[in-house]
């Protein structure tokens, strides 16, 4: 983008992100970024540019983590076992709860590209929207709490949250070893998916961050598989109860670029449960055809162009598949579902057999019966 009309150049906004406040006035980019939609592009593109390694789209780079030690006792209670995962807020561990005698995943809070006071005001809000929500669809934030300790001869506190351990893996993984699902695979996830999102949604709450990373696939004692929706870091009180932006830090662009609703690139207009419509939509065209809508596609470009056909990747699925994809990923929000419950309504439901199809299985069930009395009788 040619700096133009006051704005910024691609190097400074590489130099916010990189290291925000270093030789960049960070008040004024944020300020401009409220009234900038073309700014907010580019910073999109920036965004992309400063992936992390791992290569999930639109994570941005941590900076300064605060490392915990294996073994290490987090406030007296909280055992350090084992790091899991780091992530655009902080870092993951599996953790043992002494006092309860019980495993529990211990999330810390990274400096990351927001300055401290933020994080944190965002990690508190964090666990006040997530612990307005019990759903066995949902993670359960257990506890908020400050762990102050000695590290490099200088003292620090370390912010960290727990939550319910799960074991397994998370929908991203399961794709990127299995390839996509088929529509009989995926109907029951979705199901369990939408009813976390609901629960979310009746809570007053936008989660603004669902993707196929911050869906964890857990198995139950039954054998069956359980769907948990995750990270509460992005999310929003729709009507602005529980803050988690500081007042004077409205960040125009949050989230993950790929999943993003046209609303969220533009901004200036509040974003309400149909932004997380339009990410379903999109973990829906990932979850059946194994690649995102919008990988390839220029973020200024999803505010004026239709997006991508799910039957232009997928052509064998059912045309129901298609359609309702097509409406989740409407660039207007009144275009979209306006509830879950019309999402739910509008799964395609597995093919009814017909009744040669009928007539065959019968025939086939009783041609088995007759030879197994006969083999029966024989014997």
């Amino acid at each position: 983008m040619t700096p133009s009309g006051g704005c910024p150049s691609e190097e400074d906004l590489l130099m916010h992100l990189a290291a925000p406040g270093a030789q960049v006035d960070t008040e004024r980019l944020l300020a401009h970024f409220d009234e900038c939609a073309a700014c907010r592009l580019a910073m999109a593109e920036a965004t992309r540019a400063l992936a992390a390694p791992s290569g999930q789209s639109g994570a941005l780079p941590t900076l300064g983590i605060r490392t915990l030690s294996v073994g290490e006792r987090v406030l007296g209670r909280y055992e350090v076992r084992r790091f899991i995962a780091r992530g655009g807020m902080g870092e993951v561990y599996e953790a043992f709860d002494l006092l309860l005698d019980e495993p529990v995943a211990l999330k810390t809070l990274a400096s990351t590209v927001l300055d401290d006071d933020h994080a944190a005001f965002r990690f508190k809000g964090e666990v006040r929207l997530a612990r307005k929500v019990t759903h066995p669809n949902v993670c359960r934030i257990l506890e908020f709490g400050v762990h102050g300790r000695r590290h490099l001869n200088e003292e620090e506190s370390v912010p960290f949250l727990t939550m319910e351990f799960l074991s397994g893996e998370t929908l991203a993984q399961r794709m990127a070893k299995h390839g996509p699902f088929s529509p009989d695979q995926a109907r029951p996830l979705l199901r369990q998916i939408l009813g976390g999102l609901k629960a979310i949604h009746d809570a007053g709450i936008v989660h603004r961050d669902l993707k196929s990373e911050n869906v964890f696939l857990v198995a139950d004692p039954r054998g069956e598989e359980r769907a948990v929706l995750m990270d509460f870091g992005l999310a929003r009180a729709v009507d602005g109860s529980v803050p988690t932006t500081m007042p004077h830090r409205q960040v125009g662009l949050a989230g993950t670029i790929d999943c993003m609703a046209p609303e969220q690139i533009h901004g200036g207009k509040p974003v309400g449960p149909t932004a997380d419509v339009f990410a379903l939509g999109v973990l829906i065209f990932e979850l059946l055809s194994g690649v995102r809508p919008f990988v390839k596609v220029p973020p200024w470009q999803r505010l004026n162009d239709p997006s991508p056909r799910l039957a232009s990747v997928a052509p064998q699925l059912p045309r129901g598949w298609d359609a309702l994809v097509r409406r989740c990923l409407e660039r207007k929000p009144e275009d979209r579902f306006q509830s879950l419950e019309q999402v739910v309504a509008a799964l395609p439901r597995p093919p009814r057999p017909t009744r040669w199809g009928l007539w065959l299985a019968a025939a086939a069930a009783t041609a088995a019966a007759i030879a197994a009395a006969v083999v029966w009788k024989l014997g």
